[in-house]
């Protein structure tokens, strides 16, 4: 399985995912805003393939890089763990036609009010919350729902 992996370097944590991805047996391809020779031999060791850019939440420069990288593999996934990478990683696999989460999912998962009222249309109970613009309306919500 060919997967691009978004940001494998930073924050230093990311490199987990890309060795355990690498250990189960995926062709890892990294693309990330930080050099190549800046990766550790470690790093470098459980990725494939690298690609650098220079944001890896600019839509138009991460399409192109793996629209490349589609020009001579198959890529069977596109993921990113960190929450500002989500979005931009849900465009460019809509753009590109890899499968995974959606762009909309991807925004419900994001705007957690938005993610409530789906919920909530589809019959899935949610606590009770409130967008409020006043102190008084987080008061009057209080008292009519109570606390936890």
């Amino acid at each position: 399985m060919n997967i691009v992996f978004v940001e494998p370097h930073f924050p230093k944590n990311q490199r987990e995912f890309a060795r355990a991805l690498a250990e189960a047996g995926a062709f890892v391809i990294g693309i990330g805003e930080t050099p190549w020779d800046y990766l550790d031999d470690e790093l470098r060791g459980w990725l494939g393939h690298y690609e650098q850019v220079g944001s890896v939440t600019n839509v138009d420069e991460m399409t192109a890089k793996v629209r490349g990288l589609q020009s001579w593999l198959w890529i069977d996934r596109l993921e990113a763990t960190i929450e500002s990478h989500t979005m931009p990683a849900a465009l460019v696999r809509e753009a590109t036609g890899i499968p995974g989460v959606s762009v909309h999912t991807t925004y419900l998962c994001r705007d957690k009010p938005s993610m409530k009222a789906a919920l909530r249309e589809v019959g899935v109970p949610t606590a009770a919350s409130i967008a409020a613009s006043s102190l008084q309306e987080i008061k009057d919500f209080a008292a009519q729902v109570g606390y936890p």
